[in-house]
């Protein structure tokens, strides 16, 4: 059976997006198609000039110029063809192609639909670039690729310390943590809501699909959430990925704004956390030095071969949540990756007794502070309802 990606087109793409790519379609048959109103793989300029002038593209920029992109449509399981408006078949896709990078050890590739400004479903894109003898000098040279950590960043700290890192600011090391329903933006439609689930505070509406990535089988938020080990291995898969991409910083700012916010440090939630503030505290927690930037490598070889653990919430008693801990913080992405939630799922104290509530991990609370975190939350609650946070 001949490869999707037809070797004319694969000697001048990116070979990571080709690989991925390649695997998913060889696994999951029938489910998706190139897109036959475009030019799928490679364009030239001309190719992409008629694409803005319809308003298929925004850019002159397309990665689609370098062999750094693809797009590829559902088939319609209906009639059986290739749709790019069937929209029901986009997150099989996303599933199945994060699947094959994982499988391949490959970095998850760029998603259009995650996009915030313009919702490209069917495209995807890597920062990889192609066989330099393909690609076209003036577009590439304007290109940039997206910030990179080098090996050794990548590699310098264990899963398991930032797992602990990342759920010391997002639920105090809960795995039964749960925020409370929040309404969804974006396009998802009014009274359409979500939540973020577990130690590290996924929202529902990415469970299925990153489950079925990191673990090759789809699970519903309420399964995850009373799987501690599948928190873990796709909380390790999800950032770990971004890791790969961005270095630790980056990989931070990932998990809080979704990939679309690395690097803009001045961006900010509703409460007014910032992308880059989010980045520092997680550099703390994991005892790594401050950076302006992402990928930084730590500057003492000590650090690097002996880096302790961060300390577990019920260490630290004398630290009680904020009130973006409180309220927002341990849901804190704009949108856990998906660009149809810019907000996420706050998360709050689980009622004692809870199903699948661990209440050994829940962190000590000055009952003061928490009485004056529930007030702001309450406070906070109501002002997103009336529509005013927005």
């Amino acid at each position: 059976m001949p490869d999707f990606i037809s070797a004319a087109d694969a000697g001048r793409m990116a070979p990571n997006l080709v690989r991925i790519i390649n695997r998913a379609a060889a696994d999951n048959p029938g489910l998706f198609a190139l897109n036959p109103l475009t030019p799928a793989t490679l364009r030239t300029q001309q190719q992409q000039q008629e694409m803005v002038s319809k308003g298929w593209s925004k850019t002159m920029r397309s990665k689609h110029l370098t062999g750094q992109a693809i797009d590829v449509v559902p088939i319609n399981p209906k009639t059986g063809q290739p749709d790019a408006d069937y929209l029901g078949g986009y997150p099989a896709i996303k599933a199945a192609i994060y699947k094959a990078a994982t499988a391949e050890g490959l970095p998850f590739p760029t998603w259009g639909g995650d996009w915030k400004s313009f919702k490209d479903r069917p495209h995807w894109e890597v920062s990889q670039p192609a066989p330099a003898a393909t690609t076209q000098p003036a577009t590439a040279t304007t290109q940039p690729a997206a910030a990179q950590p080098s090996t050794t960043a990548a590699q310098t700290y264990t899963p398991e310390q930032r797992r602990n890192a990342i759920a010391s600011i997002e639920s105090g090391g809960n795995y039964g943590a749960l925020g409370p329903n929040v309404s969804r933006r974006g396009g998802a439609g009014p009274g359409v809501t979500d939540r973020a689930y577990g130690r590290y505070q996924v929202m529902g509406s990415n469970i299925p699909a990153w489950t079925q990535a990191a673990l090759g089988k789809s699970m519903t938020p309420e399964q995850f959430l009373a799987d501690k080990d599948a928190q873990d291995k796709v909380f390790d898969s999800i950032f770990g990925n971004y890791v790969q991409k961005y270095g630790e910083e980056g990989a931070a700012q990932a998990w809080f704004g979704g990939e679309g916010s690395v690097g803009k440090a001045g961006r900010k939630d509703v409460l007014g956390t910032s992308v880059g503030s989010y980045g520092q505290r997680y550099l703390k927690a994991l005892g790594a030095p401050a950076s302006s930037t992402p990928a930084t490598t730590p500057t003492t070889p000590a650090t690097a071969t002996a880096q302790p653990a961060p300390p577990t919430p019920a260490a630290q008693p004398a630290q009680p949540p904020s009130i973006w801990s409180t309220v927002a913080d341990a849901g804190s992405a704009f949108d856990r990756g998906m660009a149809s939630n810019p907000y996420t799922a706050p998360p709050i104290p689980p009622t004692p007794g809870a199903a699948r509530i661990d209440e050994s991990a829940a962190p000590t609370v000055d009952p003061q502070q928490q009485q004056i975190n529930q007030q702001r939350m309450q406070i906070a609650l109501q002002l997103l309802n009336a529509g005013r946070l927005v």
